[in-house]
């Protein structure tokens, strides 16, 4: 496996993330995939949109995939909203063939304590994959470096799930 990336320096908010990959060492070419990010940040704005190229060899159809996906959000002191969209131009009736919306928010009551909920849409070409959900979390955090968290996603077309856990940043 081999990645090859660059990032832009930023330029009034504006900055490029370009990516080459081979995924597979022993086939004939040098490029299995590409993918390219524009990010845009101004102050508590953030917009970024991204697209990835699979090489057709790489797919289980054999047939070129493309990925696409865009970020909006907008954070406060206390408060930050998201909104993505994730778009796949892949072969009907794969696993991939889906088109995900996604909105949520983040609150934090105070340094040690912070709360989020997103609701999360997955449209797929097959209907009956089709699935959404509700997930929230709660955070202890101890500093910019730690927290512990607690979260649930409760979903309409497959099991909802529980998780505990620590978040540890170095």
């Amino acid at each position: 496996h081999h990645l090859i990336a660059y990032a832009s320096p930023k330029y009034a908010g504006w900055q490029l993330i370009l990516g080459s990959f081979t995924f597979k060492k022993f086939n004939d070419r040098d490029v299995d995939a590409t993918s390219y990010r524009a990010l845009y940040t101004n102050g508590g704005f953030y917009f970024a949109f991204g697209q990835v190229f699979i090489a057709d060899e790489q797919t289980a159809r054999g047939e070129d995939e493309e990925r696409n996906a865009a970020t909006l959000s907008y954070s406060w002191d206390r408060l930050s909203l998201v909104a993505t969209v994730e778009q796949n131009d892949v072969a009907t009736g794969t696993l991939n063939d889906f088109t995900t919306y996604a909105a949520g928010g983040r609150f934090k009551f105070n340094d040690n304590w912070s709360t989020a909920v997103t609701y999360a849409d997955k449209n797929h070409h097959d209907e009956e994959l089709d699935n959404s959900a509700v997930i929230g979390q709660v955070r202890r955090h101890f500093g910019d470096q730690a927290y512990l968290f607690a979260e649930t996603g409760q979903y309409d077309n497959s099991p909802s799930n529980y998780s505990v856990g620590v978040n540890l940043k170095f």
